[in-house]
């Protein structure tokens, strides 16, 4: 399909009538729409899906008092000034059916004769035969089917909303319904209805036919369970995360607005208490200092004498005691006993003169002294304590706690003006929205943790009818192969489960090797994503390849149960672990690369974006018509690092037409520049005072082709 030409009349910021000429050689198949916002270029978009659908495009399935309202809503305000007021779109364009080329031409009128009451009349021309309202029916069935309503979303690309239709609740569903319809595999259903209805004459036959369906059915619909069960955990992660990113606004715009935590507040008052408490014990400090060691200081040098003065004192005693109790008889005697019992006689004589002898050297040795203070022995402790504490005292200690004060007075002062800057009057509105928030954050963990039991009894019950569904199918096996069952209805319905299953895997696993290809040419990082996985449910893993050294990785292991690893790692990691392990390689090789999961949440919103512009061009080539992609706000949440890579690589490359609808902020000429080659034309829209748009044929933002 490629579209050769657009008129707007009358609708929304287009009045009266205007054309865009989009004909030209299918080598050029970029057209560039250019506008400022607010300029029509997103009433361009929905002007050329309404005319092409008229109610489907906005999800109705027939014309009813919504969508009514919503024409009447798209009608040019100046023309519905002067009733009856009508508007129209009507587009041109060609598709090749096979044979020979078509050409058709739709128009799609809306008539006002009221307010908010609007007609609609649907006029199509083929190859230049106008077409009566049966044709016209047959018209909507073909261009639906060229389309399907259910790809909408992919080739008239919002780039604002694509990553919704990916990765939000049902993402899913909708991957896999494009899927089979972009593969054409949605006619496996039709067959398999028509089969049912035929195969199985016999009761036996119906029987085991209907035991095959139920079998199957059952099994689909626990996949199903656990589908849905995952996509509502993940709605209520991204409920979560958009909570949590709701308290961080909160936060952040609180503080902006000179509010300060009732959490900060408290803090900032404990730090100005520990400083005033700082301060007063260094004050305690000083007042003892002054009062016990300050006096003695001017006479330190006096101190040593008296302290060596009571230490000769204190050795004076000690000499005299042991020679009162050394002479004394009853000493003498228990000498000469001790003696005697080494076998040492000694008379009495002899032995006065020995304890002589060692009184007169132990008197020569020292001289003595006159004493003076004479204390006790608790004295004696007490004053040669103060007097170690004042000799060992460092004046310099005095300079630095005077220093620590005045550090602790200026940092008070600053934590004062703190205060003086801040504003708790709207604390407690504040500290309520957080409370809110919190609240239904927990409300919502509580939610996800029964949704995930739930979803382990769906995962056993899962594994249990895909076994009762495999059993059976090997029965409904035998009994064809056995001529139990001898319709060919039955036999083909088996067949087309088998087939339908191994188409599946083989488009799966080219989808997986595009998007491989795809995500390296469009990301700037080398390493953001090294393999894709599509499961069954159409749930889409990525993985990036990390090293782990043996240390690491046992740390890991001794953490994480095998169980719990893929929470980690993901089930990749764990395959290759216990593979490892199993053979004995865990932990001997150094250092281990494994394939880990990436949480798809986890992705800024630039590195989603690309994610998802990957994924979707891997999808759309597996498309075999060539069908126009109009793409709305084309850079979205993209960096200007990575435009040029999605000019080059992916508007470049698609199959089929491109309209770009742009900003002068989005394709800029560097970006025209690349895309010279494939453009054919381009067009600039322009708001006038009235907020009328105006069309600049083969311009860009002032500059000619």
């Amino acid at each position: 399909m490629k579209i050769v030409s657009i008129e707007i009349h009358n609708f929304g910021s287009y009045e009266g009538t205007t054309v865009l000429d989009t004909a030209g050689p299918d080598d050029k198949n970029v057209i560039v729409i250019g506008g400022k916002n607010g300029a029509g270029k997103t009433t361009l978009f929905t002007a050329i899906r309404v005319c092409i659908y008229g109610c489907h495009a906005f999800g109705y399935q027939a014309v009813n008092a919504f969508y009514i309202r919503t024409l009447y809503k798209l009608i040019n305000n100046h023309a519905k000034l002067v009733l009856p007021a009508s508007a129209h779109v009507q587009i041109g364009f060609t598709v090749h059916n096979g044979t020979q080329t078509d050409s058709y031409l739709v128009k799609r009128i809306w008539t006002c004769e009221k307010v908010s009451s609007v007609v609609e009349r649907l006029d199509v021309t083929k190859n230049g035969k106008v077409l009566s309202p049966a044709e016209i029916a047959d018209f909507e069935t073909f261009i639906t089917q060229l389309i399907p309503p259910d790809l909408f979303n992919l080739y008239f690309f919002d780039g604002e909303k694509i990553a919704d239709f990916f990765l939000n609740e049902g993402g899913n569903s909708r991957i896999k319904n494009a899927f089979l319809l972009l593969c054409g595999y949605d006619t496996f259903e039709i067959m398999k209805k028509n089969f049912h209805r035929l195969s199985g004459k016999t009761a036996a036959e119906k029987e085991m036919v209907a035991r095959y369906t139920s079998a199957k059915d059952t099994y689909n619909e626990s996949k199903r369970i656990v589908e849905t069960l995952s996509n509502q955990i993940e709605e209520l992660d991204q409920k979560k995360k958009g909570l949590e990113d709701s308290l961080k606004a909160l936060d952040k715009d609180y503080r902006k607005s000179g509010g300060v935590s009732k959490k900060h507040w408290d803090a900032i008052i404990r730090e100005i208490e520990s400083e005033e408490k700082k301060r007063g014990e260094i004050s305690s400090w000083m007042k003892k200092i002054a009062d016990d060691v300050l006096p003695f200081l001017i006479v330190r040098d006096r101190l040593a004498d008296i302290h060596s003065q009571i230490q000769a004192e204190e050795d004076q005693e000690k000499t005299d005691y042991f020679l009162s109790e050394f002479q004394h008889k009853d000493t003498r005697y228990l000498l000469s006993q001790a003696l005697k019992e080494n076998n040492v006689d000694m008379d009495d004589s002899q032995l006065t003169h020995i304890v002589q002898s060692i009184a007169q050297k132990l008197t020569s040795r020292k001289k003595r002294i006159t004493p003076i203070f004479q204390l006790s022995p608790d004295q004696k402790a007490d004053v040669q304590h103060t007097i170690s504490q004042i000799l060992a005292f460092d004046s310099h200690r005095i300079s630095e706690e005077l220093l620590k004060t005045k550090n602790s007075i200026k940092r008070t002062q600053e934590l004062r003006d703190q205060l003086e800057q801040c504003s708790i009057e709207a604390v407690h509105q504040y500290i309520e929205k957080k409370d809110g928030f919190n609240n239904e954050i927990k409300r919502l963990e509580q939610e996800k943790s029964v949704l995930e039991d739930a979803k382990k009894e769906a995962v056993r019950n899962e594994a249990l009818t895909k076994i009762d569904y495999d059993k059976i199918q090997k029965e409904y096996e035998e009994a064809i192969k056995k001529d139990n069952i001898v319709s060919i209805s039955a036999k083909a319905l088996l067949m087309l489960d088998k087939l339908e299953d191994r188409l599946y895997a083989t488009q799966i696993a080219q989808m997986e090797a595009l998007f491989r290809s795809e995500i390296n040419r469009l990301m700037r990082k080398s390493r953001f994503i090294d393999d894709i996985y599509i499961d069954e449910q159409f749930d889409i893993h990525i993985y990036r390849n990390e090293t782990y050294t043996d240390s690491e990785l046992t740390d890991i292991c001794e953490k994480y149960s095998m169980d719990k690893l893929p929470l980690l790692l993901g089930e990749k990691a764990k395959e290759k672990i216990l593979l490892l392990q199993s053979t004995g390689q865990l932990f001997h090789q150094g250092h281990t690369e494994l394939l880990v999961e990436i949480d798809k949440g986890s992705l800024s919103n630039g590195e989603k974006q690309i994610f998802i512009m990957a994924l979707y061009k891997s999808l759309m080539q597996l498309c075999r018509h060539e069908v126009p992609f109009i793409i709305d706000t084309p850079f979205a949440r993209i960096d200007t690092e990575h435009r040029q890579n999605i000019v080059r690589d992916f508007f470049c490359t698609l199959k089929g037409q491109v309209f770009i609808l742009s900003t002068n902020e989005e394709i800029s000429q560097n970006h025209m520049e690349i895309m010279k080659d494939k453009i054919l034309t381009t067009f600039t829209l322009e708001n006038d005072d009235n907020t009328q748009t105006h069309v600049k044929v083969g311009q860009y933002f002032g500059r000619e082709d």
